[in-house]
């Protein structure tokens, strides 16, 4: 069975020293692995593509009907993890508090 942690430790691994960072790593319950990824550079549809095969190879013959998609966050996206932050430090963001207000 596909967990999100085991999902989580295969791109850690993959991405481990090559400055990308996990964002995020959704699983569906009708079998969509999303895994959102980013670098203070950005990150390469190459970059994807082979996080994408590296996770697919690894998931190998335990891994039943699944959909698996490797991106970048989008614009429209809320900020998850820290280095997301640090990578967006001196650019202007539009704030959405949780009442819906913008700041």
């Amino acid at each position: 069975m596909i967990t999100k942690e085991h999902i989580r430790k295969l791109a850690e691994t993959h991405i481990a020293g090559t400055g990308i960072f996990l964002v995020e790593v959704r699983l569906s319950s009708t079998g969509r692995i999303t895994v959102l990824i980013d670098r203070h550079e950005g990150v390469t549809i190459d970059d994807c593509s082979a996080l994408s095969r590296y996770i697919h190879n690894e998931l190998g013959e335990e891994a039943e009907d699944y959909e698996l998609n490797v991106s970048s966050p989008g614009l429209d996206m809320p900020l998850l993890v820290i280095e997301q932050y640090r990578k967006n430090e001196g650019r202007m963001v539009e704030v959405i508090a949780t009442d819906g207000t913008r700041e």
